[in-house]
């Protein structure tokens, strides 16, 4: 290892896809809470963190709050005119309190898929200064200008697609959900449950690498075979992701989580990050 260069310490820990399936589920556990330690372990990483917090929270209220001055009318248009027995009064009430949960159900997965795109530029930064940090670089692999340049114009877009795709995904899943349980309810929510939860789960994990990926030009199909050679790992992981992401302070930090598993599952030769090997390979073999 170059002299210059002081590595995290995770850099050193075990590969993390050792073991049985449910060990490999419980690494994922773990792995979902280690950007926290991370970041305070790299004070430089502190302040991209806040300001990521910041501005994720700031595009939150913005669209909860747009959203709180139409749910009145969303549902007013939705309503009927209440009728003057007692049934039809408590019919109009308890339809009124399922629309609007309804509408904030869809408002906050609006927000989500709103503020991911929108946050993409940023947390490719955050993603290029959790690399570093992992590997110990004083002039980062992946740090160029024309790489962070491409990857600012080209995030947004991708995040885009992925928001979309995981919308159609998970309507596709309870759709099928819906069909099933019209011909055997437990079936429908079993399918429901199980499929849509791992669906939401592996997707959290495949957004959140995409950044640290993305930067080193590993090729979209690299990618997509990730989940599959290693399921329990990173179903364990998006379980907590999944549940982190209704939290919008704790969403940068499933980014930083990500990053780090990314880079621990390549420092043990299970994905490749190109710009990352070639650089690494450059600087020869480790010193004992």
């Amino acid at each position: 290892m170059d002299a210059t260069r002081t590595p995290d310490r995770l850099f050193s820990a075990p590969d993390p896809t050792l073991g049985s399936k449910p060990r490999c589920f419980l690494n994922g556990l773990q792995s979902a809470f280690a950007g926290v330690a991370f970041t305070f372990r790299h004070g430089r990483m502190l302040g991209w963190m806040a300001a990521a917090v910041a501005l994720y929270l700031l595009i939150w209220v913005a669209v909860l709050w747009a959203a709180a001055a139409w749910d009145d009318d969303f549902a007013q248009t939705l309503l009927w005119v209440r009728g003057p027995s007692w049934w039809e009064s408590a019919l109009w009430q308890i339809s009124r309190v399922l629309i609007y949960i309804v509408f904030w159900i869809i408002a906050l997965l609006l927000a989500f898929s709103i503020a991911l795109p929108l946050m993409a530029p940023m947390f490719t930064l955050l993603s290029e200064m959790v690399e570093r940090s992992f590997y110990g670089d004083i002039a980062g692999a992946t740090g160029t200008p024309a790489v962070l340049a491409r990857e600012l114009i080209n995030s947004l877009a991708r995040s885009l697609l992925l928001s979309t795709l995981n919308i159609l995904g998970a309507a596709t899943i309870w759709g099928i959900g819906l069909l099933l349980g019209l011909i055997f309810p437990p079936l429908g929510t079993v399918f429901g449950v199980a499929v849509g939860g791992g669906w939401s789960a592996l997707w959290f994990v495949f957004i959140g690498m995409t950044y640290v990926l993305e930067n080193n030009r590993t090729s979209l199909s690299q990618q997509v075979r990730l989940p599959g050679r290693h399921t329990a790992l990173l179903l364990g992981f998006g379980t907590v992701a999944q549940v982190m992401a209704w939290l919008p302070p704790t969403v940068p930090m499933i980014i930083v989580s990500a990053t780090v598993l990314c880079c621990r599952l390549n420092r043990h030769g299970h994905i490749p990050m190109p710009i990352r090997d070639e650089w690494e390979a450059s600087l020869g073999p480790e010193s004992p």
